[in-house]
């Protein structure tokens, strides 16, 4: 229990110089060590909305992408990119930030080739900010059959 007692005060005093001072209590109590904040919060997608396209069609604002920004430090320079290989596309296409939402909304445009064939198309999205911060998830495009008319 003596070294118990000896070894307590050596901690306090440890914590104490390490940028935070104790404080004590309005109740007169023992002073309470605040601990350094805790690590930074992940850059996380939120949401995914996607839709039913012709193939052979142009469709504006196709998937609505929501971005959670990290925090501590606060997400900056926020960038999410897609792999449209599985709509003939290339890897590595930014989507744009939807400037009329105002927040961590991204669409993506999509033109679905004619000869794509019909089914679900899953799209690779990787989300990243100046914090050097990475997240992965995807989106899911139904593509319908050229000849059953026009998008959406």
């Amino acid at each position: 229990m003596v070294g118990a007692a000896w070894l307590l005060p050596f901690l306090i005093v440890g914590f104490a110089c390490e940028q935070r001072t104790p404080t004590t209590p309005a109740s007169g109590t023992a002073p309470v060590i605040q601990l350094p904040d805790a690590d930074p919060l992940p850059l996380t997608f939120k949401m995914t909305t996607c839709g039913r396209f012709r193939a052979g069609t142009y469709a504006s604002l196709a998937c609505s992408i929501v971005i959670e920004p990290g925090t501590k430090p606060g997400s900056t320079g926020i960038r999410v990119l897609a792999d449209l290989r599985s709509l003939g596309g290339r890897n590595g296409w930014e989507i744009g930030r939807c400037v009329a939402c105002g927040g961590p909304e991204f669409d993506l445009d999509l033109h679905v080739p004619a000869d794509l064939s019909s089914g679900p198309k899953v799209i690779p999205l990787t989300a990243s900010d100046d914090q050097g911060r990475t997240a992965s998830g995807s989106a899911t495009i139904d593509v319908l059959p050229a000849a059953a008319g026009l998008a959406r």
